[in-house]
């Protein structure tokens, strides 16, 4: 038997239970399903408090009203928190919870990961209590009945999605849309709002069909072509084309093998736990993952678990193309993690080759005393030490290759610099008329010293030229040899 409220404020349906004693709250620990999330007063006894949210939701899509009322109604369920003036409030998805069968009294509760916990400060509003109390219900809860309806549910709504996802595809292939893929990303970042005019900007973006990438040539739709600065990793991926399937597989993830064999020796140390128990474990950490990133992020395929980097902007040191996302993938194939050092791979985001190494050589070096975590989950920890070493990397190449672009400048200065002074430099004058009487002047005095040296031979106009191109350094501009001889 539990409590229910259907009053509880949000943008999107949401069931919103509680236990009605200890024992009760034991069965919802043991029954909860992925998208739920559990609220609790830090600190203190009170009542376990569910909302329920739809398949495509996570914690992060909480409303700021949907979780002040679970507060509220958190706290005003504890017999110490509710004559507080104000509490803390400690909330995590349902996949975060860890129940120890021995040790732990009836209805307690602890935490996989205390990283994931979030904490809010909560003043008591007897206007809300007052709304929440009058929509509660006492309903007869089948728990186990409950979470197989839901899981069925869940089914029918992840092959729906899937379904519309294969609607997409041509020739068994998922085609990435970079139109569509910068238009969402402007979206999602929420700067379109009515007085921006940036809504207007994107929806007449839509309509436009932009330039395709062949080769190293931009071609429009009218045909014309002009050459462009095609990435790094776009070359790359084109000269893959030709490997084998195995091989494709390795260098798109920056490993210079050819076969999987290899690489797996790496990721041998371990020894495995029992079946049962990885399972549960793996079981455990993947609700947790879905809970922080949800469905459309977090995916599971027959290979593993595959994340896509959502906060990651793709250097233009390799870019253009627009380059698929960027994704981390922990394999599972064949693998006894988490009591076996784990598999995990980065692809995509326009990193060319030696990027994906020198990323590989970072996780290698971060999980050098992996031993010391055998049993722990931490993709989550893996997803993030990659984030900071890729900016990381980023920064160290742009800052190199700005260095040997300031080098090239330096160098192409100085040679300006010394053709300068071989040839001295251009004086300056008034007018052409001023100009040319300096070169005259100029001119008549060697003329005069070589017509003396050399007599009649030497003041021939033909001779003269080749001397006055050979010996006469100090006149400034050359072109008038030219204008007097011509």
């Amino acid at each position: 038997m539990v409590f229910t409220y259907s009053t509880v404020r949000s943008p999107f349906p949401v069931l919103c239970y509680m236990g009605l004693d200890k024992h009760e709250n034991e069965q919802l620990i043991r029954t909860g399903v992925r998208t739920d999330i559990w609220f609790h007063v830090d600190a203190l006894s009170s009542a376990h408090v569910y909302v329920r949210l739809p398949f495509d939701k996570s914690i992060e899509d909480l409303a700021e009203e949907t979780i002040e009322d679970m507060c509220q109604l958190v706290k005003n369920n504890s017999i110490q928190g509710s004559k507080l003036s104000s509490c803390k409030i400690c909330y995590t998805s349902h996949g975060n919870l860890k129940k120890d069968l021995v040790g732990m009294d009836t209805g307690t509760v602890g935490f996989k990961d205390f990283k994931l916990r979030l904490l809010r400060r909560c003043d008591k509003n007897k206007e809300i209590i007052k709304r929440l109390e009058k929509s509660k219900k006492e309903v007869t809860w089948d728990y186990d009945l409950e979470k197989e309806k839901w899981t069925e549910s869940e089914r029918l709504w992840k092959k729906g999605e899937n379904k519309k996802k294969h609607e997409n595809k041509s020739d068994g292939f998922e085609m990435f849309d970079a139109q569509k893929s910068q238009v969402d990303r402007l979206r999602n970042m929420g700067e379109g709002d009515e007085e921006s005019g940036i809504e207007e900007g994107l929806k007449a973006i839509e309509g436009i069909a932009f330039m395709e990438v062949e080769g190293d040539a931009v071609v429009s739709d009218s045909g014309d072509a002009k050459k462009t600065n095609v990435g790094e990793w776009k070359t790359e991926y084109e000269d893959m084309r030709v490997l084998s399937e195995e091989i494709r597989w390795l260098r798109e993830r920056g490993y210079a093998c050819d076969t999987k064999e290899e690489v797996l020796k790496e990721f041998e140390e371990g020894e495995g736990g029992e079946e049962e128990e990885i399972t549960e474990l793996r079981d455990a950490e993947r609700e947790v993952l879905e809970s922080i990133y949800g469905e459309e992020i977090f995916k599971v395929d027959d290979e593993g678990w595959n994340v896509e980097v959502q906060d990651y902007s793709p250097s233009k040191l390799f870019t253009p193309p627009v380059p698929p996302p960027l994704v981390v993938s922990l394999h599972l194939e064949s693998s006894k993690y988490p009591f076996q050092k784990p598999f995990i791979t980065l692809r995509g985001g326009g990193i060319p080759f030696r990027g994906l190494q020198a990323m590989n050589a970072s996780l290698k070096e971060w999980s050098s005393d992996w031993s010391d975590r055998a049993g722990d989950p931490i993709f989550f920890e893996v997803i993030e030490h990659l984030k900071d070493s890729i900016d990381s990397w980023k920064s160290s190449e742009e800052k190199k290759v700005k260095e040997e672009e300031s080098a090239r400048r330096k160098e192409a200065l100085k040679r300006k610099q010394k053709e300068a002074e071989e040839n001295n430099t251009t004086t300056k004058f008034k007018s052409e008329r001023e100009r040319r009487e300096e070169a005259k002047s100029r001119l008549g005095a060697f003329v005069s010293e070589k017509g003396t040296e050399g007599g009649e031979d030497a003041t021939s106009k033909g001779s003269l030229k080749k001397q006055i191109q050979q010996d006469m350094q100090r006149v400034s501009d050359r072109s008038l040899i030219n204008d007097l001889f011509s």
